[in-house]
């Protein structure tokens, strides 16, 4: 009986320790880094230039921002994940007007691929904030 709650307790000690492994690597896939932190910095496919010519030729300039005479520059964050996708946008300085929101729909329209940012060999998820301007014509 000794012999079987020791093979026992080696048995469930292994098995916890390796759970806590895997929830800890886990928790380090969920990990968002800086542009600062990582070792090789995500990039748009055709380059930075391509984007905002792209996000020019299909951003709606809102209504109320034209009747308002609303100009100006909009910080919008987001996500590349490991794969290349961008998720998860944020307006960090807004202009407001419906600015913020166009802004956003025309970045979701661009539909460049990017290349994920790469830490220690591996790619990670970064998030970027990347500025936008609205200039009336």
């Amino acid at each position: 009986m000794r012999k079987f709650l020791t093979v026992l307790f080696v048995i469930l000690s292994t098995l916890t320790f390796a759970t806590s492994k895997i929830n800890n690597n886990a928790y380090k896939s969920d990990t968002i880094y800086s542009y600062d932190e990582v070792d090789t910095k995500p990039t748009v496919e055709k380059g930075m230039e391509s984007l905002y010519k792209k996000w020019n030729s299909v951003v709606k300039y809102p209504a109320k921002a034209r009747i308002n005479n609303i100009e100006g520059k909009l910080f919008v964050s987001f996500i590349v994940d490991e794969m290349g996708n961008i998720t998860d946008y944020k307006v960090e300085e807004g202009l407001g007007y419906g600015c913020d929101e166009a802004a956003i729909k025309a970045l979701i329209k661009t539909k460049l691929q990017w290349t994920p940012g790469i830490k220690d060999g591996k790619p990670v998820k970064v998030r970027l904030v990347l500025p936008f301007a609205f200039k009336l014509t």
